[in-house]
């Protein structure tokens, strides 16, 4: 199942047919190559590179951690100014570890200079663009704010039936906003976040190859993922994020809000796929 406003860049949810189509067939064209995934699969990043099969989602337990870290400073304005990334994703990966769940952060050969993730390199960056660049997608998505949001509506309009969604979204974007301004939360490097990661136990992967997808599925169908190797061999790559397993995740964990969690995730990921430069996204259920 695909929605309206699923085309990137518009400032109107999308309505031509011959576009809708497109998407709809974009992601039937990558339906056989989902496999199955079990919700306690380490969690790897939602990238299109040639990767170790897991629960892709951005960023892997950053995207859980920054998006926590967003609802909270929406609640509590300035609560998260001398709160460090660092610190905030080590403790977010030992609960989940507690809870039974396997968290992940990934580079690639590239930055690792090999296959192996180079546990002892303390400086430099990290192949992981949700990590790496973490700012810049935050400052993404408070410049197309609007846009975003749209885009947001029509992939999912259940979380916009009433008033509330969009004044969540907009708490949500100025949260974004003020994080920009919180020097000690991002004074630790991507890479120093991602070590203190998986210091804390997360399962440290490498990727490899260069981003090549020019599309971004947003996977609600529980209990699958992508098996991004196939996607690769039959000329049909893509971004694909299990939103399926963020929600049940955050369920486990006792969101106290679930709305405003997964209004913040979808803001998040959409803001991701236009930093990437992903012009077309589509919402599989």
């Amino acid at each position: 199942m695909t929605y309206e406003g699923s085309t990137l860049y518009g400032e109107q949810v999308m309505s031509n047919t011959t576009e809708i189509n497109e998407i709809n067939e974009a992601i039937t064209q990558r339906d056989h190559l989902y496999v199955a995934a079990s919700l306690y699969d380490i969690q790897s990043c939602a990238d299109d590179r040639l990767a170790q099969l897991g629960l892709q989602m951005f960023g892997g337990v950053a995207y859980l951690t920054y998006n926590r870290c967003i609802t909270e400073e929406v609640t509590t304005p300035g609560s998260m100014q001398d709160k460090p990334f660092d610190n905030e994703i080590q403790d977010d990966t030992a609960d989940l570890k507690d809870k039974g769940f396997q968290p992940g952060v990934h580079s690639d050969n590239k930055c690792e200079h090999g296959d192996e993730f180079n546990l002892n390199q303390h400086e430099g960056p990290i192949g992981c663009a949700y990590i790496n660049s973490r700012q810049l997608i935050s400052q993404t998505i408070v410049d197309n704010a609007e846009s975003i949001i749209i885009k947001a509506t029509g992939l999912y309009p259940e979380l916009f039936s009433t008033g509330e969604g969009s004044i969540i979204a907009h708490q949500v974007i100025a949260a974004h906003s003020r994080m920009l301004t919180y020097a000690n939360y991002f004074k630790a490097g991507g890479r120093s976040v991602a070590l203190s990661a998986v210091k804390a136990g997360a399962k440290p992967i490498v990727v490899k190859g260069d981003h090549i997808a020019r599309v971004g599925i947003m996977n609600g169908k529980i209990g699958t993922t992508l098996d991004t190797a196939r996607a690769i061999n039959e000329d049909l790559p893509a971004y694909n994020h299990n939103q399926w397993a963020v929600d049940a995740i955050n369920e486990a964990r006792g969101v106290m809000n679930p709305r405003l969690q997964k209004i913040a995730e979808i803001i998040d990921a959409i803001g991701v796929f236009i930093t990437l430069d992903v012009p077309t996204i589509g919402r599989r259920d």
